[in-house]
């Protein structure tokens, strides 16, 4: 930033013809500046660059985000210029100035409108495909997460509360006619820098690298609580869904019941190179009875990622389930599951990045997401179409292959192999391979094309081989 042409003596006074005068006059009756100490700004009296950049300061701090236009917030950060060295001096550091100036510039108005939409077209081999495409094409809406088009709506409320809500309409290649807020909450920051959201809200806490989480990416009706402070995160949520909210009954594996849910989570990072985390889920089917009790699940899981260069990470997660009487596979009652991965970015391989994991699922393990299957094909097939349990024990390994080649085209290549072992049914084992490779093109900031080959080979599996070829157009605003 340039300093100000008086700037030698913070204490001099500011001649009575200076622009800053005019400039703090408008920002005061525009309800922006606030003022002296003693609440008044007194614009028929000299003062001095030390008391005008006090004035600035405060403002900075305690800016009235609702009442600040575009044409206010230049004249602010003109006066930030000029007052660059007396804002030095009160402490008012320039990163503090810089972030500053770019919260109130987000926020001008109080309200954030943006949105985006998906187009697909989808055209399949098979009349009955694994894909469940309509007619073998499909043109329809859908962005992959649920809907196919959403509006987002942001209001600042105050330095300590945002309400935020998405105005969805639903993905599907037969129906649009349902508008819904799939989004609809309020974050509040509490004491000890202590994050609240409560509302509805989509709630995920796992990293995943291909279609979806194991658990999580699912809408909640309750509240969530997190806080970040240097080695350590934590957070913890509860929510309780009612079985007459249809866009609940995905969340609960078709299952026609309230669900009550809670969990909690730690994340540790002693180190840059080392992050050990745990996590606990529980899930109350709270009117299932099948065999005259209430049917639940917990999940107990724990994490360890290194990251020994820059640009690689190597990790490893051990899962271990408590499935009650509902849930249970010949009658496993506590499934395990663990997982092990590893990743080398493209700055380190220059032409590519690479994503390689290894998973095995005891039989019995549940899993609220097919973490493999963004073609909309079954690909992790030993998941019961039922209640998403393993029907066998299963392995899966993938593997996947970005590349950016400029800023405007980027490709990919990813490839699932799915073994589920029936040799307790004395049964053949089943195979599932996919593989898949596609090209974006990024037009412009907000307008990208895709052009997508999906490939899925089920072997001593009741189902159909076919491929899928895809054109999408994602739309941002």
């Amino acid at each position: 930033m340039v300093s100000g042409a008086f700037a030698s003596n913070p204490f001099m006074d500011v001649p009575m013809n200076h622009w800053s005068y005019d400039a703090v006059s408008q920002l005061a009756a525009n309800g922006v500046v606030i003022g002296y100490p003693d609440g008044l700004y007194r614009g028929n009296q000299s003062t001095t660059r030390y008391e005008m950049a006090t004035v600035i300061a405060r403002t900075l701090a305690l800016v009235d985000l609702n009442k600040v236009s575009q044409s206010d917030f230049e004249i602010l950060k003109k006066l930030v210029v000029e007052y660059k060295d007396e804002l030095d001096v009160l402490g008012v550091r320039v990163e503090q100035i810089d972030y500053r100036l770019k919260v109130i510039e987000e926020r001008i108005g109080g309200w954030q409108i943006n949105g985006h939409m998906a187009v697909r077209y989808d055209s399949v081999g098979e009349g009955n495909s694994p894909y469940n495409v309509s007619n073998r094409n499909s043109v329809y809406f859908n962005d992959g997460n649920g809907s196919g088009a959403s509006i987002y709506f942001r209001k600042y409320i105050d330095d300590k509360t945002t309400f935020n809500s998405e105005l969805a309409v639903s993905g599907s290649d037969s129906n649009l006619s349902e508008v819904y807020w799939r989004q609809f909450y309020v974050d509040v920051i509490l004491p000890w820098d202590i994050t609240m959201r409560v509302g509805r809200f989509t709630h995920n806490w796992y990293e995943y690298y291909d279609y979806r989480p194991w658990f999580g990416m699912v809408q909640k009706d309750g509240l969530i609580f997190s806080k970040t402070s240097g080695y350590y995160s934590f957070g913890a949520y509860f929510s309780n869904e009612s079985a007459s909210d249809t866009m609940n009954q995905d969340v609960m594996q078709n299952v026609s019941s309230d669900v009550m849910t809670y969990g909690i989570q730690f994340n540790w990072t002693p180190t840059d190179w080392i992050l050990f985390g745990m996590n606990y889920d529980y899930w109350n089917y709270e009117t299932v009875s099948i065999n005259g009790t209430d049917d639940d699940i917990s999940v107990l899981g724990a994490e360890l990622v290194l990251t020994p260069w820059n640009g690689i990470k190597v990790g490893g997660e051990y899962w271990k389930q408590d499935n009650e009487t509902f849930w249970q596979i010949n009658n496993i009652k506590d499934p395990s599951a663990w997982k092990i991965h590893g990743f080398v970015d493209q700055n380190v391989l220059k032409y590519t990045s690479v994503y390689v994991e290894y998973s095995s699922f005891g039989q019995g393990f549940w899993l609220q997401n097919d973490p493999f299957a963004p073609f909309g094909a079954d690909v992790l097939f030993a998941m019961n179409n039922v209640n998403n349990a393993m029907c066998y024990d299963t392995t899966s390994f993938y593997t996947k292959l970005d590349q950016k080649w400029n800023e405007k085209f980027n490709s990919y290549v990813r490839y699932v192999k799915i073994d589920n072992d029936r040799s307790s049914d004395n049964l053949l084992d089943q195979t599932v391979s996919n593989w898949s490779v596609g090209v974006w093109y990024h037009y412009t900031p907000s307008v990208a094309f895709g052009l997508e080959y999906d490939n899925v080979d089920y072997d001593n599996v009741l189902l159909n081989d076919d491929s899928m070829i895809r054109l999408q157009t994602n739309i941002t605003f």
